[in-house]
């Protein structure tokens, strides 16, 4: 029999740790805390959007922060008029203030957009209509579309249904696949609008109707009837031929997206490998909860470098009944810049949190006993740490993390060691600019190694680090 690793040990322990807390809880109905919550997660959870009738305080300058951002801040659950503002300001593009014109250039941009966020003129088919024809043919300008337009179009879902939305997305990838035959274009990048279009739109028939479903499927398979075509865009009519054909085994074009499909297709034991190899990846897409178990959630804690993302995790991971999510919540806790949220969930949850935690506290590995208590701090007192008050304390803090990085790390020889310090210096670098307000946390970590004297091998070192490498 082979000899557990490092890592199998350490999920191992947290297992027979919270299995007096029930866990793990079995893949499917009963991971919520709710029927509703299974609902949502039966239908695609996080890939969807939720509206809520919540009073929103200042929506056009919200809706404009949220257009600006460089990592998704809405949430999973939206305020109907804070998502209606959004939506209307997203037709004149997001990321305005980031493009390259000049302020000048970009006043009357912003002016137009901030009118139509104020207008409050009702979301329909029309205007979706029209925001697709604009973002084919590249009139809206979107960097991030990778998590943007996804975000964009299921919020369009919540007002308008599955069905007419995945409707007019099909709509669209035909038209782009008119053009694409004439011209090619650049409708073979993966870049190009039309292959996020493509990938979200399987989670829009997961919830549209049967006889919309065969309808839309049919005319993607009138035109891509084959996974190749002859000629430019090969990824792009691949990728529609796998839409119009489901189930369908992926082209060898479009291997790099099989991450994706697996969650689409529902994949359970590509899923299972994938988790095999890196435990952690769980954490990037929860539907592994769903398909798995609770038991993905005894991976390694690894949370995202902003406070933005860091959040969506805690949105993603709330409405889960596993006990091992606790443990992720209470690292999240830990950290300053989503400390508040963290308290407001735990504080809904104390009955179910609490003793998870303190057994954690009392049985887990040091990094989970540590935020643990922390955790165990926000439901008894709800006193939350201090963020740096200013760029020069954030720079003196920062300064106290190097000198007791270089200090530890002169101290032993190992390997191991060295690499576990650099790990530890590298997450407490990002929390403490993120909680700062930091938009990029994770940037410049080596570049401030090397001006504090840790350089060479060292920032080799580090990079292997940061990129997993070791």
């Amino acid at each position: 029999m082979a000899r557990l690793t490092k890592q199998e040990r350490e999920m191992a322990a947290v297992a027979d740790l919270l299995r007096p807390f029930g866990s793990p809880l079995p893949p499917g109905p009963g991971l919520g805390f709710t029927p509703e919550d299974d609902v949502l997660l039966e239908r695609g959870w996080p890939h969807l959007r939720v509206l809520t009738n919540e009073d929103v305080e200042a929506p056009a300058a919200r809706a404009e922060k949220a257009l600006e951002s460089l990592d998704p801040v809405l949430g999973l659950r939206v305020p109907r008029e804070l998502a209606a503002a959004y939506l209307r300001g997203y037709a004149f593009g997001p990321s305005i203030n980031a493009n390259r014109r000049s302020r000048e250039e970009n006043r009357p941009v912003l002016a137009a957009r901030r009118a139509a966020i104020e207008s409050g003129v009702p979301v329909d088919r029309a205007q979706l209509d029209a925001m697709l024809e604009s973002l084919c043919e590249g009139k809206i300008d979107d960097t991030y579309k990778h998590w943007r337009l996804p975000e964009v179009l299921y919020l369009y879902e919540a007002f308008l249904g599955a069905d007419e939305v995945a409707s007019a997305i099909t709509s669209a990838l035909i038209e782009v696949a008119g053009r694409a035959r004439v011209s090619f274009g650049d409708s073979n990048s993966f870049n190009h609008p039309g292959h996020t279009l493509a990938l979200t739109l399987p989670w829009l028939l997961r919830r549209a109707a049967p006889s919309v479903v065969t309808d839309l499927r049919a005319q993607l398979k009138a035109v891509a009837p084959q996974p190749r075509a002859k000629g430019g865009a090969k990824q792009y009519y691949a990728l529609l031929h796998v839409l119009a054909e489901q189930g369908a085994p992926l082209p060898p074009e479009l291997e790099v997206l099989d991450h994706r499909f697996m969650y689409i297709n529902d994949d359970v034991p590509a899923v299972t490998t994938r988790l095999t190899a890196k435990p952690q990846f769980a954490l990037r897409e929860t539907r592994s909860v769903w398909l798995l178990g609770g038991k993905v959630l005894t991976c390694p804690v690894s949370l995202p470098d902003t406070k933005e993302l860091q959040l969506a995790m805690l949105d993603e991971l709330g409405i889960l009944r596993e006990p091992a999510a606790v443990r992720v919540i209470a690292h999240l806790a830990a950290r300053r810049a989503t400390q508040a949220a963290a308290a407001q969930w735990l504080n809904a949850h104390p009955s179910h949190a609490r003793p998870i935690l303190e057994a954690l506290r009392e049985g887990g590995s040091a990094k989970d006993a540590k935020a643990a208590a922390k955790a165990l701090e926000l439901l008894q007192d709800g006193q939350l740490d201090t963020p740096p008050a200013s760029e020069a304390a954030l720079e003196a803090e920062i300064a106290r993390l190097f000198t007791e990085l270089r200090s530890a790390l002169e101290a032993t020889s190992d390997r191991d060691a060295h690499i576990e310090l650099i790990r530890e210096a590298f997450e407490a670098y990002s929390e403490a600019r993120a909680a700062a307000g930091d938009p990029t946390p994770e940037a410049y970590f080596t570049h401030s190694m090397g001006e504090h004297g840790l350089d060479g091998d060292w920032c080799m070192l580090a990079v292997d680090v940061m990129n997993g490498d070791v």
